[in-house]
């Protein structure tokens, strides 16, 4: 994960609430108030949209037990919508269905991107045919449409151009723009979506929110300090959803993946999914590391979208929570499936399972793949400059006198000590810091062993052969006059000061003061102590063995 690149991430999964409350609604060109008085709608419209709330939909009104408060059970979508058509429009559910027989209640239509129900009126022939959906779609089976009073009007060219504006303002608050529309047809037998979508009448539309989650922008600028701190070394966030491209594009701003003032300078930061898949192979790898957000995307532009990443070279984590989200995630070097929202298929295609779904996880396995990765490379310093500099000055020792100058036990003793508090000192108990989202990610093609820390191993080795090879054949015997047995001990003991700057410096990483963090956490001078007097021990008891 410390080696992620960029980020897809999808809106309904991770971003935000999966909560829908009602904004604002549309009676034709005339926004309505939030509950509208007596008479401020016709009665033949206002029966309409009654009647097109409460029946065309999935969700269910209950009673509770216990508190005997009306509950609603379904889709956010849904639940929003019921609960306005309650507050707003005045509707019991019960008394609806009363006044009609339900012929058919039709699923979700991925193609007309609505769902649709069939009914029959008490002491009428006629079927009524009300549809519900995404309010471009619904626009477009629409001929007429009805305003505030009832009156019935042609959705003429001037019309469809001032409902699309009234759309497209919706959509560009970051709002859900739900569409109602019904016509009268003859009963056939068929179902809902069997029967011609078009020659609607369009009925009004209400904007529905779905707010980002209170902690998601904070965690998309984490991510993208990296990207403004190292340039183009940074990690990216895209956002890729099948919402309208100006609600993605709004979202985006809203959550702080795109800004404002981003479009001015790049125009190709905001696209759409049939506009990408449109695209030339050249002109999508050109145009690929440009690109924050997607919307009106298919899973397929999604998986597109991963492969040109992957092919310019960038480490791709994508986040996914439904059946169609399965594809992507296979493709993706680094798969996060959603743990509270997700289905089975999504997350046995992932890597990673997010238990929250919140995005403020996934910077912390971002910050925690990067500090693993320090430490692993912490742990190779420390253990490869000791082991190196233990075989390099018994090899000295051997060829030019004979005799060891650590011995067997010793060895033997530093290495329980190196695998226990070298271990749990400067692995265990190194925590990420905030430092760490400001450095570049970790290419998991890149050696663990970099030039700083070959350089560290080769100095702390030549340092440790010349000194203690002068304190074997000069120092020790000529200058400080010390005997065999004390002058062992001595040779083991001038390793201390060394071997805690190696701890030191292996701890600290990459900082330019080796002592500064150490000194600043106890843990870590507390191991270090233990280190020390454990090699006091070890030479002490050498001694005592060597005079017996």
């Amino acid at each position: 994960m410390g080696s992620a690149t960029t980020i897809i991430i999808d809106k309904k999964d991770i971003l935000t609430l999966n909560q829908m409350e009602f904004v604002e609604f549309f009676i034709g060109e005339d926004i309505i108030k939030a509950k509208p008085s007596n008479g401020e709608i016709g009665s033949k419209v206002l029966e309409l949209l009654q009647e097109g709330a409460a029946l065309n939909t999935t969700g269910t009104v209950y009673k509770s037990r216990s508190t005997s408060i009306l509950e609603i059970s379904g889709s956010p979508t849904e639940n929003a919508i019921l609960s306005w058509a309650m507050s707003h429009l005045g509707i019991i559910i019960a008394e609806e269905k009363k006044k009609v027989e339900i012929k058919h209640v039709g699923n979700f239509d991925p193609e007309k991107n609505g769902s649709g129900v069939l009914l029959v009126r008490r002491n009428n022939v006629k079927v009524g045919h009300h549809w519900k959906g995404d309010a471009e779609v619904i626009l477009a089976m629409c001929s007429n449409y009805s305003v505030r009073n009832g009156e019935i009007r042609d959705v003429d060219e001037d019309a469809r151009k001032q409902l699309k504006e009234i759309i497209r303002s919706v959509a560009v608050k970051s709002l859900c723009c739900i569409a109602f529309a019904c016509k009268e047809v003859e009963d056939s037998g068929q179902a809902s979506d069997e029967l011609e979508a078009a020659g609607f009448t369009l009925l009004g539309l209400v904007g529905l929110k779905d707010r980002c989650r209170i902690e998601i922008r904070t965690a998309v600028e984490s991510c993208k300090k990296a990207l403004e701190s190292c340039k183009n070394a940074g990690v990216k966030v895209i956002l890729v959803t099948g919402d309208d491209v100006r609600t993605a594009r709004a979202t985006a701003i809203e959550c702080g993946v795109f800004s404002c003032d981003q479009e001015d300078v790049e125009s190709d930061a905001v696209v759409e999914g049939v506009q990408f898949s449109n695209y030339s192979r050249e002109q999508r790898m050109e145009r690929i590391g440009k690109i924050l957000v997607m919307g009106s995307s298919s899973p397929s532009d999604k998986l597109e979208m991963i492969r040109c990443l992957k092919e310019e070279g960038h480490v791709v984590a994508v986040t996914g929570g439904g059946t169609n989200d399965a594809l992507a995630l296979k493709e993706a070097d680094i798969e996060l499936s959603m743990g509270l929202r997700g289905t089975e298929v999504a997350k046995e295609s992932s890597d990673i399972v997010i238990l929250d779904d919140n995005f403020i996880s996934v910077v912390t396995m971002l910050s925690w793949g990067r500090c693993i990765h320090n430490n692993i490379q912490k742990l190779i310093q420390f253990q490869l400059t000791m082991n190196v500099a233990a075989l390099v000055i018994n090899l000295i020792s051997a060829c030019s006198s004979g005799v060891l100058s650590v011995s067997a036990f010793q060895i033997l003793w530093e290495k329980v000590v190196i695998d226990t508090l070298g271990l749990l000192a400067v692995i265990s108990h190194d925590q990420p810091t905030k430092d760490l989202m400001r450095k570049p990610p970790v290419w998991w093609s890149k050696r663990p062993i970099n030039e700083s820390i070959f350089n560290n191993i080769l100095i702390q080795v030549f340092y440790q052969a010349v000194t203690l090879s002068a304190l074997q054949f000069n120092v020790g015997k000529s200058i400080l006059g010390l005997a065999i047995n004390i002058h062992t001990c001595f040779q083991y003991l001038s390793h201390l000061p060394s071997f805690q700057y190696i701890y030191c410096e292996a701890a600290c990483g990459e900082e330019e003061h080796v002592y500064v963090d150490t000194q600043e956490q106890a843990f870590h001078s507390g191991c270090a102590c233990c280190h020390s007097c454990s090699r006091s021990d070890s030479g002490v008891i050498e001694q005592g063995d060597s005079q017996h």
